[in-house]
């Protein structure tokens, strides 16, 4: 069976799979972001502990720090 599509119908296939993929790429954005923000409130939840311990800020850098600027790096990428 063949369909005969007219060039506007085309462009209205083509319109909709790009908002698609704008949609899909905005999401992923925000799961990054939101991330991020959760990573944030980590540091601000534990800020005495920073304070207090070297060895807790320490730990917590390793285990935050670089994930924090990743995210935030591919946000203002996906942003562009």
């Amino acid at each position: 069976m063949i369909l005969e599509v007219t060039e506007e119908e085309m462009q209205l296939i083509e319109n909709f799979r790009k908002k698609r993929k704008d949609e899909e790429a905005f999401n992923i954005c925000l799961e990054k972001y939101g991330k991020a923000i959760r990573s944030l409130k980590e540091v601000v939840i534990n800020l005495k502990d920073f304070l207090k311990n070297d060895e807790f800020y320490d730990e917590f850098g390793k285990k935050y720090d670089e994930d924090i600027y990743k995210d935030f790096v591919d946000i203002v990428r996906c942003l562009d």
